[in-house]
């Protein structure tokens, strides 16, 4: 009803780059308003908070959204939508082997969704690149980790 997938857990909770990828995937539907045209734009934002396992950490993802024509997808109407994106990390991980660890981050991405006339999601690739850093205390400087990321779901029937 809300146009989000909810609730979404990274497993094993001490990966910081499952962390990173939980916000891609709570966000992967897109919100289509009934009447969408092309030529449309809308913003959405999503933030994704973990909890458990011991990590504290929150996911903020902007979406920029264009209604850019249509297409036919699996024999359906369907309206093609782009979208861009940037995305923040921050909090706190624990990790078995480094104690505590202090997240943070900044991404970019884009990616093509399809919604068909009903409002169903019919597929859609969404790839980003996020840089973080992580702050151990057994390390003198934060680490850099860099994900690089694409989703692709084929058509959901």
């Amino acid at each position: 009803p809300t146009g989000h997938i909810k609730n979404v857990t990274a497993t094993p909770g001490g990966n910081p780059l499952l962390a990173s990828v939980q916000g891609v995937v709570n966000a992967l539907f897109p919100r289509v308003k009934a009447g969408t045209k092309t030529g449309d734009h809308w913003v959405d934002t999503t933030e994704v908070s973990n909890s458990g396992d011991g990590n504290n950490t929150k996911v903020k993802l902007i979406l920029n959204y264009s209604a850019d024509g249509t297409e036919t997808v699996g024999g359906l109407p369907a309206t093609k939508v782009n979208a861009t994106t940037t995305s923040t990390v921050t909090g706190t991980m624990e990790n078995p082997m480094a104690g505590t660890m202090e997240v943070e981050g900044n991404g970019v991405g884009n990616g093509t969704f399809f919604v068909g006339s009903d409002g169903r999601f019919l597929g859609g690739i969404l790839s980003s690149t996020i840089d973080q850093r992580l702050k151990v205390s057994m390390a003198p400087a934060p680490i850099p980790v860099k994900t690089i990321q694409t989703l692709n779901v084929t058509m959901i029937k």
